[in-house]
């Protein structure tokens, strides 16, 4: 049985390699009967595509204006970077005092919880003091009468 299995496992093989070579040749033939493509490369100018047929026609493309150069002098750059020193000075400080109220909550917080753990610890005190205080007294009879009535034998 497991070389009939063995013998189709290498039958799909062989056919499944067939039709990828098959395919592979089908390709190649459908390039070479299409057109070759325009095969120039793009130089970044239209201006050869959309030239206007007549003189009256609108022009199509417009050469690109090159945008202005921005030319800082030396106190504009002074007067930058003094304001980039005074915004991270800014925020340094906005930093520090976001940390210090930071830690303001978290002190504010932990006195919370210390003084919650203070009153616990004050009431469990005075619960041990009432139960000291209490007089207990034992009587074997009634104990002996209430276990016979909750635990009877006959049941």
């Amino acid at each position: 049985m497991d070389d009939i299995g063995n013998i189709v496992y290498l039958v799909v093989l062989l056919l499944s390699f067939v039709y990828g070579i098959w395919k592979k040749a089908n390709k190649s033939n459908e390039e070479s009967s299409r057109p070759a493509a325009n095969t120039e490369e793009y130089d970044g100018d239209f201006t050869e595509v959309f030239t206007p047929q007549s003189p009256a026609a609108p022009e199509v493309v417009k050469p690109e204006a090159q945008a202005p150069r921005v030319v800082m002098d030396r106190e504009q750059i002074d007067r930058a970077r003094i304001e980039d020193r005074e915004a991270a000075l800014q925020l340094r400080f906005m930093e520090g005092k976001a940390r210090s109220v930071r830690d303001e909550i978290s002190a504010e917080r932990k006195r919370k919880r210390r003084s919650l753990q203070v009153l616990e610890a004050a009431e469990e005190e005075e619960r041990r003091q009432e139960y000291n205080d209490e007089e207990f007294e034992f009587d074997a009879r009634k104990a002996v009468i209430y276990s016979d009535i909750l635990n009877p034998p006959y049941i």
